[in-house]
Formats: C-alpha cells, structure tokens, sequence
C-alpha cells in the first residue's frame, strides 16, 4: 500500500523513488561506505529498506541508532543487534566462538563492553569478512552517534574500508551536517580522513508527485476526493512524504478527504518540529521567527534577538546558532541570507496558515 504506517519494504510500495535506488545501488557497487541523507520525514529509511529487500536480498544488518551513541554499552547492544541480523543470513555464532569479549549462546550474540573485557569489533569484522560472503550493514540516523565515543565507530569503519573487502555501510542522517561532523572526513585527526565517502541525499517530491502520491493511494483505499485538496496538500506539507503519508492514513481512519484532516496533519506536523527544535535551544525559535518575517540577513537576525531577548546578543553567539542549526538541517545559507529549509516550518513561520 502507498499509505502505512510504518517504513516501506516493498518496491511495490514506494512511490517515486525509483532513480534514487538505481543511484544508491550504483554507489553501493562501487563504494565501501555510503552517506544517504535529507531532511526528516523525507524517507530515508524507506528508501534504504526497499534496497535493501529488493537488490540486496540477503546478509544484511538495518539498526536503528539515534539513541545508542553516549556509553559504550549503548554502542555494543548496535553491535549486537546487528550481528544477530546477519547470524540469521548465515551462521556466524560458531566463527565468533573464541573471539574475546563474544559470548555466544543459543540463538544468540552478546558482546562485553567492560574495559577489562571488551570485544575488538574490528577483530569481530574480520572474521565475518574472512567467510568470503557480501554484507551490508545500515546504520541509521548515525549523527546521534556523534560525542565522545564515536571514535569507537569510526575506528571500526575505517579498519572496514581498509581491510574488509566484503563488508559495506550505508549510513544515514537527517541531521547532514550534524552527520558530516560525526564522520570528519576532512578532518586530519579522523579514523576516515581521506578516504572516498559519497552522498546520496533525498529531496521532497515535486508538486506533480505530490499529487500523483495521494490519488494512488486515495484510489487503493476507495476514497473519493476534491482536487482543490490535493491541490492544497502541497501547500501545507510541500512534497514530504512521512507528512503526505500522514495525511492519506488520517483520512482513510476518518473515511473522507478533508481540508480540515490536511489541517490537523499540518497542525501536527508543526507541533512536533517545534518540540524537536525546542530540545536544542529556545533560542531557536526566535531565531526562526526571525528568518520567517524576512529577516534573513546575520544584522537583522541579531537584532530581531535582542529585540525579544532583552539583552545585547555577542556575535559569537548568533554565530553558534546559525552554524548549529545548519549542521542540524534547519536552515541553510544561500549568498549572505539564511533561509529556513524545513517546508513546514516555513509555511508556519511565514504566518502563511
């Protein structure tokens, strides 16, 4: 089905996607480590489960790591998960048997993340590379891996460039710059200084996909419609699918295609973006206010500050926020004005609603 509630694994299932596969598996072929990125809710993981069912097939690892990234134990239950995943591809428990800090048993893998005691995961990979077999593994949303013990992962995926010819990553981020931080490849004191590590990045859907999205999916779910609001789908959510995906299964639960269902899924979409910038510093809301009502230059953007703050704002500290909120794919600069990049937050910062 076009709309689900959960990412999509069938290529018969994905809408609109289709150069972006044949890109990611071209690069797949030719590369040992791939970045996918784009903004959040575009459908990234989507995109990359679909690969992998459909061209990869088998001997892969997909892991969910947006909160393993502050404590060694956090990073080895990834390790763990991942390699579970592919012991159920191909027996890898019996090769492992031996390895230190690799307890084996039963139906599954535990490694010791204790420092007198832990496992070498590239010692790990190297085993598994020695099968002679392909594997793939995802790491996805990895800029959450970023902090103190990301070397423990780049460390491993460096040694993986360098030594294990059998072993792929594709790791994904919606945080893009947040996520080129984490890999540091233009960094000298990086474990992937230098090496080749390109980017596929996703963007949202055309105002022609967009509606062609929604009549395919308003058509599998028997639902009649009013063009004036597809049309209007495309105004409030611009062409993200996890919104536009939002607004079909709201309207299939309702049993009827409504501006006002487009309007809560709006209403929503904004609540959720909002508490997320929020976790980062209020201060970014200001600072999109800002950018909303025009104020795209850095002196108007420090004075639109004060203005709410009540205080003298230094420099610096619009600095940070500006480059903070790039890396974090908020907002990007485009000659010498900074522009919100988030559709929903700029059709709700431009008191366009």
């Amino acid at each position: 089905m076009i709309f689900s509630p959960e990412p999509k694994k069938r290529i018969e299932d994905l809408f609109g996607r289709n150069d972006e596969l044949k890109e990611l598996d071209k690069l797949v072929r030719k590369n040992r480590i791939i970045l996918v990125t784009g903004m959040r809710r575009i459908g990234k993981t989507s995109l990359v489960n679909v690969y992998l069912n459909k061209f990869v097939k088998q001997r892969f690892a997909l892991v969910d790591v947006r909160t393993s990234g502050k404590s060694f134990n956090g990073i080895f239950q990834v390790f763990d998960d991942v390699l579970h995943q592919l012991d159920s591809w191909i027996n890898i428990k019996d090769m492992l048997k031996g390895v230190t800090g690799v307890t084996v048993f039963g139906s599954g893998i535990s490694l010791s993340w204790k420092e007198n005691s832990r496992a070498n995961l590239g010692e790990i990979f190297d085993t598994i590379n020695k099968t002679g077999k392909k594997f793939l593994v995802v790491l996805d949303e990895a800029q959450r891996l970023r902090g103190n013990l990301s070397y423990v992962i780049l460390d491993l995926l460096a040694h993986c460039y360098d030594y294990c010819d059998n072993i792929k990553f594709i790791i994904t981020g919606s945080e893009a710059g947040v996520l080129r931080d984490f890999i540091r490849i233009d960094d000298s004191q990086s474990s992937l200084f230098g090496r080749h590590i390109p980017e596929l990045r996703l963007d949202g859907f055309s105002r022609e996909k967009s509606r062609e999205f929604l009549i395919r999916g308003f058509g599998e779910a028997g639902l009649k419609f009013k063009q004036d609001v597809i049309e209007k789908s495309f105004d409030y959510l611009d062409g993200v699918a996890g919104w536009l995906n939002e607004f079909g299964l709201r309207c299939i639960e309702k049993g009827t295609v409504t501006e006002s269902i487009l309007s809560d899924v709006f209403e929503n979409a904004v609540k959720l973006e909002i508490e997320e910038v929020s976790r980062f510093s209020t201060n970014y809301i200001l600072v999109l206010e800002a950018l909303g009502q025009g104020r795209t230059r850095w002196s108007r953007i420090r004075n639109y500050l004060e203005g709410k703050l009540q205080r003298t704002v230094n420099d610096s500290e619009v600095q940070r926020y500006l480059e903070k909120m790039i890396k974090r794919g908020y907002v990007e600069k485009r000659n010498d004005e900074y522009l919100i990049l988030d559709p929903v937050l700029i059709r709700y910062f431009s008191k366009e609603t």
